[in-house]
């Protein structure tokens, strides 16, 4: 199997996967189910008598993940954001923050997460870490790819979606459409019986919760939630919780909440 190792930040790392039938290693930087880091130079096994790790596509994970994020104060107008005042954008740089906590593990990329951030209740920019493809975390580089996506709000037409770049959507679609299409399905991939849960500082504790199996997060920017908004998610969530005792912010509440899954309610380490 791969040997680990430390680099210069402690974080350990995976050395050369070998493969069976030079079938080629998984992309550089995603890790695995098994949350080993995958390399690219896979090396070739044929002739290794001993140490051989066959090739299997990882696939996806039984359990999606889904986080919707309502901004209130983003402009649709792709020349209002200047990536040299992302706050003064609306709090972009907390939606940008969002987007990177939810797709992005150190050195990797989460499998089978979307997040959908909702701006103005007029459009949702969807980000799919299993398409994903040159996105950084920083908050720059997310804004660069959310200022595109409006950019081509054109391309939208009906509830079809603008492809603005691999594993970025927009849709015309506010608040209430995209919770029925996430919902209804979500589209190729999604979860067949997804799980609405409203993350609210009123809630039930999280940590009384059982994790549900494909479940559907909705949170708010650093507003609250309008009336609108709680009449929408009262007659769709089936769960209402808080993460914890303290208000968070909301790139905070996403980390939180993948704890809570990674460890199955935190039951397992």
């Amino acid at each position: 199997m791969a040997a680990l190792h430390a680099d210069r930040t402690g974080a350990l790392a995976a050395g050369p996967v070998l493969v069976t039938d030079g079938a080629p290693a998984p992309r550089t930087g995603v890790a695995g189910r098994s949350g080993l880091t995958h390399v690219a130079d896979s090396g070739d096994a044929h002739g290794t008598h001993f140490g051989r790790v066959p090739y299997q596509d990882p696939g996806r994970p039984e359990r999606m993940r889904q986080f919707v994020v309502i901004g209130h104060e983003v402009s649709t107008d792709p020349a209002d954001i200047s990536l040299s005042d992302l706050p003064g954008a609306g709090r972009l740089d907390l939606l940008c923050r969002c987007v990177a906590t939810g797709v992005f593990l150190s050195h990797g990329i989460r499998e089978a997460v979307r997040v959908h951030l909702v701006v103005a209740d007029e459009f949702t920019i969807t980000s799919d870490s299993d398409t994903l493809r040159h996105l950084h975390p920083d908050e720059r580089n997310v804004a660069a790819r959310v200022r595109d996506a409006l950019d081509a709000t054109a391309d939208a037409i009906g509830h079809m979606p603008a492809d603005v770049s691999p594993g970025v959507e927009l849709r015309r679609m506010g608040l209430e459409a995209t919770l029925d299409r996430l919902l209804d399905g979500g589209g190729s991939g999604a979860a067949a019986d997804p799980t609405l849960v409203h993350l609210h500082e009123d809630g039930d504790p999280l940590v009384d919760a059982a994790p549900p199996t494909d479940p559907v997060f909705v949170l708010s920017d650093h507003r609250d939630f309008t009336d609108r908004e709680k009449s929408l998610l009262a007659e769709r969530a089936e769960r209402r919780v808080r993460v914890g005792p303290e208000l968070l912010h909301a790139d905070h509440t996403v980390s939180v909440v993948h704890n809570w899954l990674d460890t199955d309610g935190y039951e397992s380490y």
